[in-house]
């Protein structure tokens, strides 16, 4: 069989990052479309909120038979540091991280062939080093004894978020359609795909996007994997515990350079309100 969760919040839970008003519609629409006879795959939308790790993984193990490939596209903002790597934050009353390192030893533990599709806000030191950001997830999903995870990457910094809502998951459902409607390819590649949103025009829009291939093919459509018991086998695997990527996961406020980009004025709090700690 073949997974997919669609990932992605508003961030109207913790206050302090500007709301990503489109992003939960736009992974509906996606999540039909995964689904339709072409993809074939059973689609698992979840809130990227504090405890998704846990959720993603819980599916995961739930699954009644050998998983095919699992794929996971994420709308939403992330952090990066020299020291920590890159992670994925999460709403919630605190933040919470995901970090890719995690996120690609998850989704390999349990699948033949992995993906991720994610487009990221960065804020902190990856809204200044957009490539330095990108090299580190391209590391993370392609680490060395690692099988391998591959991805379309999309990264820009947080405060275009008030010109440019996210946009990666529109264009993956239209390339989908234009695919299939088209005829012309009987199986979609995570290449093919990128090809295909590259003649969007929202493309433009896009500071920084990149392909990562992996030793182990992915295909969005077509069979993918060397067998179903070789799946079956992984899925039998007993869970190491999970690597942390560097980042706690939870940390009580965003890197300081969020505070650029915050729509409202800070709203004053009584002397004996704790202060929100800077990020670790």
């Amino acid at each position: 069989m073949r997974l997919a969760f669609v990932v992605g919040s508003a961030y109207e839970k913790n206050g302090q990052l500007p709301l990503l008003s489109s992003v939960e519609i736009d992974g509906q629409y996606l999540a039909r479309r995964l689904a339709l006879d072409d993809v074939g795959a059973t689609v698992v939308e979840l809130p990227a909120e504090r405890g998704v790790a846990e959720r993603i993984e819980q599916a995961l193990t739930d699954q009644p038979g050998p998983i095919e490939s699992v794929l996971v596209v994420f709308s939403g903002y992330g952090v990066y540091s020299k020291d920590r790597g890159a992670a994925l934050l999460l709403d919630g009353d605190r933040l919470g991280t995901f970090s890719f390192v995690r996120l690609r030893s998850l989704l390999e533990r349990y699948a033949e062939a992995s993906c991720v599709i994610a487009e990221v806000l960065m804020i902190g030191d990856g809204a200044a080093d957009l490539n330095a950001a990108s090299d580190a997830i391209h590391g993370a999903l392609t680490e060395r004894h690692a099988r391998g995870t591959c991805g379309l990457i999309a990264l820009r910094p947080s405060e275009e978020r008030e010109t440019n809502e996210p946009v990666v998951a529109a264009m993956v459902t239209a390339a989908l359609d234009w695919l299939a409607a088209s005829g012309g390819a009987p199986t979609i590649s995570i290449s093919t795909l990128f090809e295909q949103l590259q003649t969007d025009e929202r493309f433009a829009s896009l500071p920084l996007m990149r392909v990562v291939t992996s030793a182990s093919p992915f295909l969005l459509v077509g069979k993918n994997g060397k067998s179903a018991a070789r799946a079956q086998r992984i899925s039998a695997i007993p869970a190491p515990p999970s690597p942390s990527g560097g980042w706690p996961e939870t940390i009580t406020a965003p890197p300081p350079a969020v505070a650029a980009v915050a729509a409202p004025a800070p709203v004053p709090v009584p002397e004996t309100a704790p202060a929100l700690a800077a990020a670790p």
